[in-house]
């Protein structure tokens, strides 16, 4: 059933929240709801609103939610002011970085590396020189191959015999090793029942890298001489000779050959291998 409630005399504007509302209050109400920017300078806040203007209205300070301010024209002079792009593009200054790598001023080519001191600072440092050593290894006298020598035993040395006045030969093989820096040379160990003489020698050898031809790389030392310390004296020839092409992973195939046959073979004696040393010089 419908209903329709008319009123006589006067009605008040309601004042809780469950009480009716006449038409005047709403519209009072409504009208008092629409906000305006005004030109007379006061200040004036919107919250939560849409600002709808008509004209072509002229803003000068904008005032944000944290209290900082946004000038659309001026540079800023407040540190809580926006700064514009005018402002930004003018004071910042373009730099081109040095290359990739961080570099020390007047360093003069040498290499050098970043340390922190401990004290909030740091310091270039001069890196120290590489350390090389001198390495020695042998080959002894009964482990090398030989086909013409026979291997002799006396005081614990086992040595092969080179007998006077014929070209007796013995064989090694060798890999360069990883910590090879330079040089490869050979050194002979050896002795006799004579008092004096030269003995003559020849060394030779062929290497090549894994995979490569096993006669790739070849040399000799030709026909050296070696004088005896005195008889049943252990007789070395040191730095006989110098391979300069060697290099780390090398196969190196070496043949030794005691040319008793040769005139400047002056011992006169069977001579008794020892061994064949090697040195060269290390990374460490």
């Amino acid at each position: 059933m419908a209903a329709e409630i008319h009123t006589q005399g006067t009605v008040v504007n309601p004042t809780a929240n469950q009480e009716i509302a006449t038409k005047k209050y709403v519209d009072d109400q409504d009208a008092a709801a629409d906000a305006h920017i005004s030109a007379d300078g006061s200040s004036h806040s919107f919250i939560n609103q849409d600002v709808t203007t008509t004209g072509t209205p002229t803003f000068g300070i904008t005032t944000l939610a944290d209290a900082s301010t946004l000038v659309t024209s001026a540079a800023p002079t407040a540190d809580a002011e926006i700064a514009n792009k005018k402002y930004v593009d003018d004071n910042i200054t373009p730099h081109t970085p040095e290359g990739t790598a961080i570099k020390s001023t007047g360093e003069g080519g040498a290499s050098k590396f970043l340390r922190e001191d401990g004290d909030g600072t740091c310091s270039w440092q001069t890196t120290a020189g590489a350390t090389t050593k001198s390495r020695n290894q042998m080959f002894p006298a009964a482990m090398m191959y030989s086909a013409d020598a026979a291997v002799l035993v006396d005081a614990n040395y086992a040595m092969r015999t080179f007998t006077d006045a014929t070209t007796n030969t013995a064989y090694a093989t060798w890999v360069v090793p990883q910590d090879w820096s330079s040089g490869l040379i050979f050194q002979i160990y050896w002795k006799a029942a004579a008092a004096s003489g030269n003995a003559v020698w020849k060394i030779s050898a062929n290497w090549a890298p894994s995979g490569s031809d096993k006669e790739l790389r070849a040399e000799d030392s030709g026909e050296i001489t070696s004088a005896i310390n005195g008889a049943d004296k252990v007789n070395y020839k040191l730095d006989i000779f110098t391979f300069t092409s060697a290099q780390k992973g090398d196969i190196v195939a070496i043949k030794l050959e005691r040319i008793g046959a040769s005139a400047s073979d002056t011992v006169n004696a069977d001579i008794e291998l020892i061994g064949l040393g090697i040195q060269y010089t290390s990374e460490q």
